[in-house]
């Protein structure tokens, strides 16, 4: 799993003292690594606020906002040095507290390489990250409406190793095609779908994805299936 994030704020009070902020977050998640061919989540945050001068008592100090923001899911087109494009499968947005809607995605271009600085501007501040950071710890969250709108994304994984020893619990450890390794922990009885909803959740893949669960030697392992000691 790898993720980067680009973030920039903006805040300033004019000469009649009316306020007026705005900022923007973008992140790529790669469930499966940052390689040409893989899946990437993408979700882009926008707020703005502004405010009313000293003189309007009546409205003064009170802020009108709006937010909006763009999910979509797609796979790395190419890498050239830091610059990462893709080819988009979908898309949802939503603009303050409406419905989620479907959408076109936007020419999400991911330029990574961390750059920062912070500029005065008189009464105001701007903050902002020239080039998106590396940032794994990044999680995207959206509801289940947002995933509805887009295509399904499958994510494969190879079961390595079943561990029985381990008292009521079995342990497995599995690879993902990017090469990650990853260790669960289950109930002895088990089925194969209990591993599929917990991959789908260790790499944040949403409701509605598709995590493929493959034995050594490339066979599919099915949903209902148990775990013995041939499924590795």
């Amino acid at each position: 799993y790898a993720a980067w994030v680009y973030a920039s704020s903006y805040s300033n009070i004019d000469s009649d003292g009316a306020p007026e902020e705005s900022s923007t977050e973008s992140a790529w998640a790669f469930p499966d690594g940052l390689e040409v061919g893989q899946q990437v989540q993408y979700l882009s945050k926008v707020h703005s606020a502004s405010g009313f001068p000293r003189y309007d008592r009546k409205r003064r100090g009170s802020l009108i906002s709006n937010d909006s923001q763009i999910f979509a899911v797609g796979e790395v087109a190419s890498i050239n040095d830091n610059i990462v494009c893709f080819t988009w499968a979908g898309a949802a947005k939503q603009k303050n507290r409406s419905a989620w809607s479907e959408a076109t995605p936007l020419m999400a271009v991911l330029q990574m390489e961390p750059g920062s600085d912070r500029q005065d501007l008189g009464r105001g501040r701007e903050e902002r990250s020239h080039k998106a950071q590396r940032c794994d710890e990044y999680r995207i969250h959206v509801p289940a409406e947002a995933w509805n709108m887009v295509p399904q994304q499958t994510f494969v994984v190879t079961l390595t190793c079943l561990d029985t020893s381990t008292g009521g619990q079995i342990r497995l450890q599995l690879n993902t095609i990017g090469g990650d390794e990853l260790d669960v922990q289950l109930p002895k009885d088990s089925a194969v779908e209990a591993l599929m909803q917990t991959v789908a959740e260790q790499r944040q893949l949403g409701p509605g994805a598709r995590v493929c669960i493959l034995n050594p030697d490339g066979e599919l392992l099915e949903p209902l299936s148990m775990f013995g000691p041939d499924a590795t």
